[in-house]
């Protein structure tokens, strides 16, 4: 009976995605860019128990409520690594969106103060004595002016914005 497959297709912020269910759970995740319907699909089922539950999670998910998924899968399927994909998708999106705040905050600061965080951070590291003598300053004062240097990058707009978006609106 595992042969008997149905499907459906939900809309989602990332294009329509196409779910395929047969009698063990969910077998199949498609992203827009994936294999078309086909009669090998099955019917479009949107009402099926498997097909219904997966369309609430991922729309759970997309709204930012849900971060694990458990709807039962069909071991004859490939969901589970596209349900990884999804994920993995979302945490480089958010990675990109981290380091575009974080490049926007050192923007925001004084020149300086971006040298001597860009300096710190330098790969591989410098010594405080290579710190002192680029930026021409004390080697004592690196470590004052860095944490006041980090405390202004927190209180810029794009580490405020990003920090707003980041916090459910529950907590907020």
């Amino acid at each position: 009976m595992d042969h008997e497959l149905c499907h459906t297709i939900i809309d989602t912020p990332i294009g329509p995605l196409t779910l395929v269910a047969g009698a063990n759970g969910l077998r199949e995740v498609r992203f827009p860019n994936g294999r078309l319907v086909s009669a090998a699909d099955g019917p479009d089922r949107p009402d099926h128990p498997v097909l219904a539950q997966a369309a609430t999670q991922l729309a759970e998910y997309f709204a930012g409520a849900r971060q694990d998924f458990d709807v039962p899968l069909d071991p004859h399927g490939r969901t589970l690594g596209l349900l990884y994909e999804v994920n993995d998708m979302d945490e480089g999106m958010m990675r990109d969106e981290r380091s575009q705040a974080l490049r926007d905050a050192l923007l925001e600061l004084s020149p300086a103060r971006r040298e001597l965080l860009t300096l710190l951070l330098a790969d591989p590291p410098l010594s405080y004595d290579e710190i002192s003598n680029r930026l021409g300053i004390p080697i004592g004062s690196i470590g004052p002016t860095r944490a006041r240097a980090l405390e202004q990058l927190r209180n810029t707009d794009a580490m405020r914005a990003l920090l707003a978006s980041a916090t459910p609106a529950s907590e907020a």
